[in-house]
């Protein structure tokens, strides 16, 4: 018995290392993009959450609204996009036979509009990506981080200013 408690042990930190790890990789990613957007809040770069905020705003300005499949969408809603459709996922679980459904819809428009997003970073920095690949990045995080953190070395600090876009 006492085995499987040092085998959990060891699995737990090795688990919490490669986290670490990812979380590590992810921050420098972002960081790297927030100089070369010349963002000036990259302390966002840090936290999960503002992180997402900063990245969709170094992403795309300071812009009131977002186009997003033609439709004009308050940035506000895509700066907070995982926060408010988990959040309405989980309230719609309490809807008899479709609350499930409607949760699955929530999390998979989180995640395309992440994939979105994505492309739309190495857009503007002049190294475009396919969707395919955006796709795997996305599904795979520590993949993208390394891949944005990589097509952005390279580039000088502030060459592609949000403030003009």
């Amino acid at each position: 018995m006492e085995n499987y408690a040092q085998y959990l042990f060891i699995a737990g930190v090795v688990v919490g290392i490669l986290i670490l790890a990812s979380y590590l990789i992810g921050v420098a990613a972002l960081y790297r993009f927030f100089l070369v957007r010349n963002y000036q809040h990259k302390w966002m770069a840090f936290f999960p959450v503002a992180n997402v905020y900063g990245l969709v705003e170094a992403t795309y300005g300071t812009h009131e609204s977002i186009n997003l499949f033609g439709k004009d969408i308050p940035s506000i809603f895509i700066k907070f996009h995982p926060i408010i459709l988990t959040v309405f996922g989980g309230i719609c679980t309490q809807v008899p036979f479709i609350g499930g459904v409607i949760e699955i819809l929530c999390s998979i428009a989180i995640y395309v509009i992440a994939t979105i997003i994505y492309l739309k970073q190495f857009e503007i920095i002049q190294k475009p990506i396919s969707i395919p690949f955006a796709i795997v990045c996305n599904l795979i995080p520590v993949v993208g981080h390394i891949n944005l953190f990589i097509k952005c070395r390279g580039i000088a600090n502030g060459k592609y200013d949000y403030s003009v876009d």
